[in-house]
């Protein structure tokens, strides 16, 4: 059986190159005949992923996920191999796989599997009215597979420190500092945003793979300067995951309905780094490392830490609220931006929205909210809709009560200007 392996294993990295050809050549020759795909549940699709070894699709994965380099949109990405089916490729590969498998991952396996991610079929939920189609639900679970991966990771990332350090200083917190972060992440945010950066471009470089002895190189020696290697190893330590512990995540997250697995919970958001069998380091899909480091992934490791529901979310709400201010003062020179008004009516305290942008002829409002979907939520079944108005229902009441205010002339809001007919 060995020699029969050997005499068909590929080379690491080939069926990734060769797939990545076959898309180059797929685009430089005309559609003649256009062939309707059939359609398969993601059962199916999970039996298709476990032919193949873990030890092998994963790196393949991997390097198909770094074609474009160490910046840039990966050239598969036009055609086939988006991001997110990638991700979902190498979750299901690492909690049902296993090395017993003969199939060896080809440049057709790989078209073969990502044609199949394109051909999920969704169960029906409304079976008797056949008619009914809840737009809206799809919409939300495209949303939350895909537009992550749409957005740029580095003005995600910029984001984070002046919002969530430089705000500590600037409005009263419950629960956060600076040393907050340390006590969550090991170092200071600027020194755990800079190693991870450096994770994800060491996983690029090295098409998925990350080698720590790497860090005795010596024309290293400036970056461990910028962020000390003690630094980079905790970083890599709390974004690597085994396989079992991987397994664990999967299982500890409520699990969305028959029919809607694909959009499942993927351990690889929190953990993007799978320590494989032989004990090297992977990143089947290295774009969800600096994602951990985006305000919605510090989001995360602080309820974890603090836990969620606590003065950390009350915390990070204010955080947010500071910080969409703060861009609204960024906007032009002599624009008023008027922060919440505290206001009363028949002896009850009410506050208004969190800004006012007074341009000439309008005046805006602005309502920040943090509020997050749980990951059954996000699948858009079993009455999310409640959630939904549940979180945003109280920043629609605040819009409605200050524009009403407004246009009662209440003397709380007089010194809004006085030249706009109206709010927005």
């Amino acid at each position: 059986m060995a020699s029969r392996q050997s005499r068909t294993r590929t080379t690491p990295g080939e069926a990734a190159a060769g797939y990545t050809e076959l898309l180059a050549n797929y685009r430089r020759q005309p559609i003649k005949t256009v062939r309707e795909s059939p359609t398969i549940t993601f059962p199916e699709y999970r039996r298709r992923v476990r032919r193949y070894r873990p030890s092998n699709l994963l790196p393949e994965l991997a390097a198909l996920a770094t074609a474009g380099g160490i910046t840039g949109t990966p050239v598969v990405e036009s055609v086939g191999a988006r991001s997110w089916a990638i991700a979902m490729a190498a979750r299901e590969s690492i909690l049902w796989g296993n090395d017993h498998q003969r199939a060896d991952v080809t440049s057709d396996a790989l078209r073969e599997l990502f044609n199949a991610s394109n051909n999920i079929f969704e169960l029906d939920m409304t079976p008797d009215d056949p008619t009914a189609e809840d737009v809206l639900g799809l919409l939300v679970r495209l949303a939350y597979q895909q537009f992550a991966s749409q957005l740029s990771e580095f003005q995600e990332v910029t984001r984070s420190h002046p919002m969530l350090v430089d705000g500590t200083s600037e409005i009263p917190l419950d629960v956060l500092t600076e040393q907050s972060w340390v006590d969550i992440l090991g170092g200071s945010l600027g020194q755990v945003v800079g190693a991870t950066f450096f994770l994800q471009a060491a996983a690029r470089v090295g098409r998925g793979w990350i080698d720590l002895d790497e860090l005795d190189r010596d024309d290293l020696k400036p970056v461990l300067d910028l962020w000390p290697r003690e630094v980079i190893e905790r970083r890599a330590l709390d974004l690597t995951a085994t396989f079992e512990e991987f397994k664990t995540a999967y299982q500890s997250v409520r699990q969305p309905p028959t029919g809607f697995e694909q959009y499942a919970y993927n351990p690889l958001a929190r953990t993007p780094l799978i320590r494989m069998p032989e004990g090297r380091l992977l990143a089947p899909q290295p774009d969800l490392i600096l994602a951990t480091v985006s305000p919605s992934g510090l989001y995360h490791a602080g309820g974890r830490v603090y836990g969620y529901g606590t003065g950390f979310t009350s915390d990070f709400g204010r955080l947010n609220e500071y910080y969409v201010g703060k861009q609204l003062r960024a906007i032009a020179a002599g624009v008023a931006v008027h922060p919440e008004i505290v206001y009363f009516e028949r002896k009850q305290e009410l506050k208004s929205v969190d800004w006012f942008l007074d341009l000439p002829g309008v005046l805006v409002l602005f309502e920040a909210k943090a509020g997050r979907l749980d990951a059954v939520e996000r699948v858009a079944v079993q009455d999310y809709l409640h959630k939904t108005r549940e979180l945003v229902g109280k920043a629609i009441r605040q819009l409605q009560r200050s524009s009403d205010a407004i246009d009662a002339g209440r003397p709380e809001f007089a010194h809004l200007s006085a030249d706009n007919p109206g709010s927005a």
